[in-house]
């Protein structure tokens, strides 16, 4: 990455570092142009990806970059394969269902680039590249985070992404098509995730609370304040949809699963029901 120009002007203020979802980033590419012949995809995905770096760099002029790619087979896409998924919707299992046989072989040759450029990234620039066996970039991002904020305390982390889900995890993020840079709270964070409970999650294939679009909850949730108050909202939705309370608590606790982003890994989300 080219040097920091004192010229320029990042509208941090304070010294900080961006943790960037890679994967994200790549996939969005093959998503777009999954039409194209697969060295056209490779050709577009590499100089989306350089092109957009460098663009966030020279914006942020950041102290450190920190990449996060994603592991082929997180413990998402196992669990909704195993017999004790109790949905039986295999998780992301939309995606390559409505593509193409020729599409899909494109795929699995896109996802061997991505692991060249993870290779690329590592080998010859200064960024911080990390995968995490199991787990996906946004699960591994707050870890990221922490461990980034340990090593270096006097650096802030602005998460660079698109993904809405993580909306959940507290500290700044920069989404690099609407070209905007937000602070969510932790008490925030906590109530995107049980909005998301009630909702579910169309483009992962996660089945939220039958019925229940967000005009639907907004007005679950309107006299809501506290994510106590949430909680409680949430929670009757499922007992209404499910009838039996063993019922309600199976599909709650394994959207709990499935929907929580990891603060550290591994991670139980908090709001899980004991049985």
């Amino acid at each position: 990455f080219p040097s920091h120009d004192t010229a320029m002007q990042s509208p941090i203020s304070c010294k900080h570092y961006l943790v960037i979802d890679m994967s994200n980033m790549l996939h969005r590419t093959f998503f777009v142009h999954k039409e194209a012949d697969e060295e056209t995809i490779i050709g577009l995905a590499t100089h989306s990806a350089f092109t957009v770096l460098n663009k966030y760099y020279k914006k942020f002029l950041p102290h450190k970059m920190v990449l996060a790619f994603d592991v082929k087979n997180s413990w998402r896409k196992i669990y909704t394969q195993s017999e004790e998924c109790v949905s039986k919707r295999l998780y992301k299992g939309d995606r390559r269902q409505n593509m193409t046989q020729s599409q899909q072989a494109k795929y699995e040759q896109y996802l061997a680039h991505v692991d060249d450029f993870e290779k690329l990234m590592r080998d010859y620039t200064t960024a911080v590249c990390i995968r995490c066996e199991g787990c996906e970039a946004d699960d591994y991002l707050s870890q990221a985070q922490a461990d980034m904020t340990r090593m270096y305390p006097e650096m802030m982390p602005v998460i660079v992404t698109l993904d809405k889900d993580l909306d959940q995890i507290y500290g700044h993020k920069y989404n690099f098509v609407t070209k905007t840079l937000n602070y969510i709270t932790a008490t925030e964070g906590d109530i995107f995730f049980i909005r998301q409970m009630v909702l579910g999650d169309r483009a992962d294939n996660i089945e939220g609370v039958k019925g229940y679009g967000p005009a639907k909850t907004d007005r679950l949730f309107q006299h809501c304040v506290t994510v106590e108050d949430y909680l409680i909202k949430a929670r009757q939705a499922y007992l209404g949809q499910y009838g039996s309370h063993e019922s309600a608590i199976s599909a709650w606790n394994k959207n709990c699963d499935l929907l929580w982003i990891w603060r550290k890994v591994p991670d139980v989300c908090p709001y899980k029901i004991p049985v």
